[in-house]
């Protein structure tokens, strides 16, 4: 904070100083600076710096390049060293997942194996409960219509066989 506002005290003189000596001392600081340039000595310095530039240019060049194949070269080699890892991870992921799918395969196959077997006795108790609900209706039927019981054969008694001969003739 303390060289900023030097800073601004500085820049504050110098335009105040500048605005107040006028153009006049501008022109000789530009002149001043213009003989300074154009001379001989300077000149010669200036092309020296030109031709020294020119010269070295392409030895620059030629580092800067061999440091890009450098760097390309390490670029490479962490490429190369981050695709065996990932190629790595993957073998393990897809091991896992082997010994994943065998164990929920095999895990189904004895569900599957379980649903035939509740299917199978689900099948043999509605059979059952069927039967038995036939047998319930039949008596129910033969209680109400006043008919024998049927035996077990399914023949019906001497009795409602005569007396039904008459009615299959009605229906």
């Amino acid at each position: 904070m303390r060289l900023k506002l030097i800073f601004i005290v500085g820049l504050a003189a110098g335009y105040v100083l500048g605005a107040r000596s006028g153009r006049a001392p501008y022109e000789r600081l530009k002149a001043k600076s213009t003989e300074a340039w154009e001379d001989p000595r300077v000149q010669k310095v200036v092309h020296e710096a030109e031709d020294f530039v020119k010269e070295n240019a392409p030895i620059v060049a030629d580092k800067v390049a061999g440091g890009a194949k450098v760097a390309a070269q390490k670029v490479a080699e962490g490429s190369k060293v981050a695709a065996e890892g990932a190629k790595s991870v993957g073998e393990k992921i897809a091991g896992t997942s082997r010994i994943a799918g065998q164990s929920v395969s095999e895990g189904a196959k004895v569900a599957v194996a379980g649903a035939v077997d509740a299917a199978s006795k689900l099948a043999d108790t509605a059979k059952d409960v069927s039967e038995k609900v036939a047998e319930a209706a039949k008596a129910v039927a033969d209680k109400v219509t006043g008919s024998e019981p049927s035996t077990e054969d399914g023949s019906e008694g001497s009795e409602a066989n005569a007396g039904n001969e008459g009615n299959s003739d009605k229906s």
